[in-house]
């Protein structure tokens, strides 16, 4: 069962991607990637199932947990005219940012 704990980081991603494209005004595209992925867990399910058992079902929860994911994220690029690339990959000028406010500050001297 500790197969299911690959899976949470995918969770929370989908979660908060699906929670980008809602707050857009398009919480129905949503809907449409947890039907293929509600497809995609019972196609697998019934595949693994009779041959590992409880393993089975939780390896098909994994990739129907990263399926959905990727789906959302696909659907969230697409509803910011975003591309994939820049979805997932900081900018140059975003790592500076970054650094900036992780900089140590200098402090001024006691009065």
């Amino acid at each position: 069962m500790q197969v299911i704990l690959l899976g949470l980081g995918a969770a929370a991603a989908s979660r908060i991607t699906y929670m980008t494209v809602a707050g857009r005004g398009k919480p129905l595209w949503g809907a449409v990637v947890v039907g293929g992925a509600i497809v995609l867990n019972f196609t697998l399910a019934s595949i693994t199932i009779p041959r590992f058992g409880l393993n089975g079902v939780a390896v098909a929860l994994v990739l129907s947990q990263f399926s959905t994911a990727i789906g959302h994220s696909l659907v969230a690029c697409r509803v910011g005219s975003t591309s994939f690339h820049h979805y997932f990959l900081p900018s140059r000028a975003d790592v500076q940012a970054l650094g900036s406010r992780l900089a140590p500050r200098k402090q001024r001297p006691a009065e």
